[in-house]
């Protein structure tokens, strides 16, 4: 499988030590473990966890303990319908292979994250890309969506 160089990531490689203002940035502010252990609201028990915690392989479907807080944050669905991953390139990818087969044909606007059309053309999927303008206000021209639909669009 040939997958495109991330351009985003290219140029953060390059430039993330040394700008004022990054407008690529597609992560939140960097914590330490010492931020993220006051957020927790219970320090001396979460520490302990960690320092006790044996660094194995875990749960190939994500900690339990996780998942469950996650429904607990959104108040809906249950802990097996939770897929854990190591961001979120990789939860667009696994929603990609799982929707997209080889002669699929999607529709995305650009510009939009690389990997929405750069990934689907790996996995030999066409792709129509709708250039949002500034004179449209940046909305979708929906004429251009229904033009670019085909027997192929998922």
């Amino acid at each position: 499988m040939k997958i495109d160089l991330f351009d985003v990531e290219l140029w953060m490689t390059e430039h993330e030590v040394d700008y004022r203002y990054n407008l690529a940035e597609t992560c939140v502010a960097s914590m330490s473990i010492n931020d993220l252990l006051e957020l927790s609201g219970n320090r001396d028990k979460i520490l302990n966890d960690i320092l006790t915690t044996k660094l194995d392989y875990g749960p190939i479907v994500g900690s339990e303990r996780l998942r469950s807080q996650i429904c607990k944050l959104y108040k809906t669905g249950d802990i097996d319908n939770i897929t854990i991953t190591q961001g979120c390139i990789n939860a667009n990818e696994l929603v990609l292979i799982s929707l997209l087969n080889p002669g699929d044909h999607i529709i995305t606007v650009t510009p939009t994250y690389q990997q929405f059309y750069s990934f689907p053309k790996s996995l030999q999927v066409a792709t129509s890309l709708i250039e949002l303008k500034e004179e449209n206000n940046w909305i979708p021209d929906l004429d251009e969506f229904k033009e670019a639909i085909n027997e192929q669009t998922k």
